[in-house]
């Protein structure tokens, strides 16, 4: 895409992106899992920091067991390994176990080894400030969206969640990035992808998501109309690195009850463009963007 590909929402709550139902979870999956490097018991014990993704704010040993595929006594001695580190902890009334805050650790190790979050956050601010909408910074991780950073539209108060994922193939942020990527590695993501309807115009046609796709990496931008979320229009452009990859992605979200895609595609589109520009200037993009 080069300077003409250029092209979702406080930076504060940060919580771990955990997700998946155990034995079949999409942020456990993406790599072999087989030979002599691989240790499972790690991966297990992953599965039952997991299990909490599911919902509920605490679970008991038969649930998480249940959760993660594992058997009770193995979820145990798992879960007495994690709440003596201090990622779980445990209620001596109820004997049911929650997620401990040393776990934002995580968060705080990945925000801190990848400046981008810190680079965007002035420009996020501006540009919520400009338009009036939330603003996102997302990143894309194997067929999903992970979010990075969200800011909220000033006077709502909607709890703010970093780590929520998302599909890639029918989010704005989430085609931009594709479209960064080799159309047969695009491609292969999508045909691979869950691609249930989440709307009724949500498109699942791997062929018409790569013309999408392919018009975002023409416009330098895409725009998504109700096709995650009933009532919503998104629009977002990519933030490059130093290698002049596309690394992450900035959104706005808006109600349909306030814009058209006529509307986003005149004026939000222009501005969230410009402002994923000075995002990648600042994180060391070589792309001139003339």
């Amino acid at each position: 895409m080069s300077s003409q590909r250029v092209n979702e929402g406080v930076v504060g709550t940060v919580s771990m992106a955990v997700e998946g139902d155990g034995m079949a979870s999409t942020a456990l999956a993406g790599g072999p899992r087989e030979g002599a490097l691989y240790v499972k018991s790690l991966e297990k014990g992953l599965r039952v920091l997991y299990a909490f993704r599911q919902g509920g704010t605490s679970l008991g040993l038969g649930e998480i067991a249940e959760r993660t595929g594992l058997h009770p006594s193995a979820a145990q001695r798992f879960i007495h390994t994690l709440c003596r580190l201090g990622y779980l902890s445990r209620d001596a009334r109820t004997r049911r176990y929650s997620v401990a805050p040393k776990l934002l650790d995580f968060s705080f190790i990945y925000l801190c080894a990848d400046r981008l979050a810190e680079v965007a956050t002035p420009h996020m601010i501006d540009l919520g400030k400009q338009c009036d909408e939330a603003v996102n910074l997302s990143q894309l991780d194997g067929a999903e969206i992970i979010s990075i950073v969200r800011m909220p539209r000033r006077g709502v108060r909607t709890a703010a969640v970093v780590g929520s994922r998302r599909p890639a193939f029918c989010t704005s942020a989430g085609r931009v990035l594709l479209a960064d990527l080799p159309n047969e590695r695009t491609r292969e993501i999508i045909a691979t992808s869950e691609r249930s309807p989440l709307t009724p115009t949500t498109h699942t046609e791997v062929d018409t998501i790569m013309r999408h796709i392919e018009a975002a990496r023409s416009d330098g931008f895409a725009i998504v109309d109700e096709e995650f979320v009933i009532g919503e229009i998104s629009v977002a452009a990519a933030i490059f690195d130093d290698t002049g990859a596309a690394t992450a992605a900035l959104n706005i979200p808006v109600p349909t009850a306030r814009w058209s895609v006529d509307d986003a595609r005149a004026r939000l589109a222009p501005a969230v463009v410009l402002a994923a520009r000075a995002i990648s200037r600042a994180n060391g993009s070589p792309d001139a963007f003339d």
